[in-house]
């Protein structure tokens, strides 16, 4: 008698050995279903639910699917995100998932190399700060233009803290 291999050692075993199918007639018939009956069905439990559910509650007057809808409803005011997106998923049905580029301009063609690069010094004149500079280590920002951009504003946030002059009366002229 061979030994056998310990747990969690392959060493016995090959794994380059080819599975032979099985015999002829076991294999699955051409045209027949390998489920012919389909999954179970639960119909005692399906009856059980439908019977509680559409039972009506003599004191209230509504049926068990209305209350619980109720109380789902509350839940749902009182803040419960889950509760609330299961009633609007059934109340509404459930949003269908979908893939769009909002951002995608169908009717326009594709800009070219030299349009994109204006349009990006554009943006980044319009922010008020220097363009990065793309070079093989990385994108770089011209440390000069930084700074005098910084020099800009403070120039600016200066001037706006000093008292403007005012008009004198009758003169025309700004003392």
């Amino acid at each position: 008698m061979g030994r056998r291999p310990k747990i969690g050692n392959l060493s016995g075993f090959s794994t380059n050995t080819v599975r032979k199918p099985p015999p002829e007639e076991y294999r699955f018939k051409k045209g027949n279903c390998a489920n012919p009956n389909g999954r179970p069905k639960h119909a005692v439990f399906d009856q059980a639910a439908r019977e509680i559910l559409s039972a009506v509650d003599p004191k209230l007057q509504k049926s068990g699917a209305e209350r619980l809808v109720e109380q789902m409803f509350r839940r749902a005011l009182q803040g419960s995100f889950k509760h609330a997106e299961l009633l609007l998923g059934y109340a509404m049905g459930r949003p269908v998932a979908q893939n769009l580029n909002l951002n995608a301009e169908i009717n326009k063609p594709e800009m070219s190399i030299e349009q994109v690069d204006a349009k990006l010094t554009d943006m980044f004149s319009r922010m008020g700060i220097p363009r990065p500079v793309w070079s093989p280590a990385g994108r770089t920002i011209d440390i000069q233009a930084v700074r005098s951009e910084i020099r800009k504003l403070l120039e600016k946030r200066e001037a706006a803290k000093r008292p403007k002059a005012l008009p004198v009366e009758g003169t025309g002229t700004v003392q």
